[in-house]
């Protein structure tokens, strides 16, 4: 139908492109209210004591993506050009605990938690629940990086409940995580200082969820920088 004599457009003439807008505005919020808060959906810890862990990097990745303050998870960059692994890929999954926050209080870099977890591959974005059993302890740029080293619920390190069980089972994984994490990250910035019991990853965790829920109350929860 054509515009009428009077200059006015038809019904159809504006409706359909009215309609199309309004669809693709109902379709993009559909999509947002979709996407995962990976930093808020998930409680840190359960009632068994395990931990949920959001798997950031899974083994076997060069890239290097982590969980932002907004919850999205999003590749790092440096100056916009992504960001590679210019060493061997990595050879845990590397992931986060949500609602934690390692705060400068803490000594920490004001981010998540990071986890290592053993065992074979999983999907970048997976959540799942994983049992600590010790802590590797780094510092990053004279901050504390530490991770929480954790087994997941099935698998060969399912049964492992310490670190220096982890040793006498498979000798060499502590080692092998040690040194990849002095070496991954040229500059010589990370120094690796060894291995924690399960009761101190425990603690951290309390500590750092305490952390969170202290900086989400004063709505001053941190937008951290890609190392």
């Amino acid at each position: 139908m054509k515009a009428n004599r009077g200059g006015l457009r038809s019904p159809r003439a504006w409706f359909t492109p009215f309609a199309y807008a309004c669809a693709l505005a109902c379709a993009l919020f559909a999509l947002g209210c979709a996407r995962p808060n990976h930093l808020l959906d998930r409680d840190p810890v359960n009632a068994d004591l395990t931990i949920h862990v959001v798997v950031e990097n899974p083994a076997g990745s060069s890239e290097k993506w982590e969980v932002r303050a907004d919850g999205r998870l999003e590749r790092e960059s440096a100056d916009g050009v992504p960001i590679e692994i210019g060493y061997l890929p990595w050879p845990v999954n590397g992931g986060m605990i949500p609602r934690t926050l390692h705060s400068a209080e803490l000594g920490g870099d004001g981010e998540p938690l990071d986890v290592l977890l053993l065992g074979a591959a999983v999907e970048r974005g997976t959540t799942l629940r994983a049992r600590p059993i010790g802590l590797l302890r780094v510092l990053d740029a004279l901050e504390r990086d530490d991770k929480i080293l954790a087994v997941p619920e099935s698998g060969v390190f399912a049964g492992i409940r310490s670190c220096d069980e982890l040793e006498r089972r498979h000798p060499g994984v502590r080692e092998i995580l040690a040194r990849w994490f002095e070496h991954s990250r040229p500059g010589g910035v990370v120094e690796v200082q060894g291995y924690a019991t399960r009761e101190a990853a425990a603690l951290l965790i309390e500590d750092a969820v305490r952390a969170f829920d202290e900086a989400l109350e004063r709505g001053a929860i941190p937008e951290w920088e890609t190392r």
